[in-house]
């Protein structure tokens, strides 16, 4: 008896103070149970835009959510985007950047890795499984920039943005559900507004 609460105060213990690890091990296992069962998509009327449902979300393949303001593309390998199952196509952008476009659970909002040389740029995944802005506001704090409309989602968005840690998210207004998140290389937060605006 003593040797199992022992394991279960060592338990509690390691939960109390590694929670992102027991929160990402959660998310893996609902991911793989999500997964095992199959989904269903959803039919849409030709001309319909759609937005992706906050009730699911799938974590980044590549690049994980930042909890601390280092480099995390240090020593990066870019994977084959192109043999990818998900690979919709690449674009040249001006600045001699490679944009890669994957499919997303929104057809209309594709998610993207931006690639420069051998450096990932910045990724944005449109979520599939519900989160809601409390999760981010309570580990990361007060974003260090806040723009009030989405340039895709419109003015019943906002997007919250800590430059410093290279995270950005948009969030749904009336309810608080992050519908996508962007991870890229740390940098002050008005120059990344300047650099992808348009990409928000």
């Amino acid at each position: 008896m003593e040797n199992q609460e022992n394991f279960f105060n060592k338990i509690k213990n390691f939960i109390t103070n590694h929670p992102w690890y027991t929160l990402t091990s959660f998310i893996v296992t609902l991911i793989i149970v999500l997964l095992s069962l199959g989904s269903s998509k959803q039919s849409q009327r030709p001309g319909e835009q759609t937005r992706p449902s906050p009730s699911v979300m799938r974590f980044p393949t590549t690049i994980p959510i930042i909890n601390q303001a280092t480099n995390p593309y240090e020593d990066q390998i870019i994977e084959p985007f192109e043999q990818r199952s998900d690979f919709q196509k690449k674009e040249l952008s001006i600045d001699g950047s490679m944009i890669y476009y994957f499919t997303s659970v929104n057809p209309n909002r594709p998610n993207i890795t931006i690639v420069k040389g051998n450096d990932v740029l910045m990724e944005r995944h449109v979520f599939e499984i519900e989160v809601n802005v409390s999760d981010y506001n309570n580990t990361y704090g007060k974003p260090e920039r806040t723009l009030d409309n989405s340039t895709f989602y419109g003015t019943s968005f906002r997007v919250n943005i800590y430059g410093s840690r290279g995270l950005a998210f948009i969030e749904d207004k009336n309810n608080g559900n992050i519908v996508e998140q962007l991870t890229f290389r740390p940098q002050d937060a008005a120059v990344f507004v300047n650099n992808y605006l348009v990409f928000l």
